[in-house]
């Protein structure tokens, strides 16, 4: 299956590395560890919904922080360019 066949819901959060403070646009957010490296970022609530109805409607989560995301596209920049976009 190609990633343009798959059902990808890719969430991506600020890390605390680069914002000790819990970005202004996020809502309540909690520290949640990037499962791609681990390391903290924010997870705001409105991403947390979102990915309860994504898991329901059958799709594969990719979760990460703004440094792993930047780094997946960058070696694999067919990731982002089919997509439909949702601000959150």
């Amino acid at each position: 299956m190609t990633l343009k066949e798959k059902r990808l819901a890719v969430m991506f959060c600020a890390p605390l590395s680069e914002y000790p403070e819990k970005p202004e646009d996020y809502s309540k957010s909690e520290l949640i560890d990037c499962p791609t490296c681990n390391k903290p970022m924010w997870f705001s609530e409105k991403k947390k919904n979102w990915m309860e109805i994504s898991i329901k409607n059958g799709m594969e989560i990719l979760l990460e922080c703004f440094i792993c995301f930047k780094k997946r596209v960058e070696k694999n920049p067919e990731l982002y360019s089919d997509h439909v976009r949702i601000n959150i």
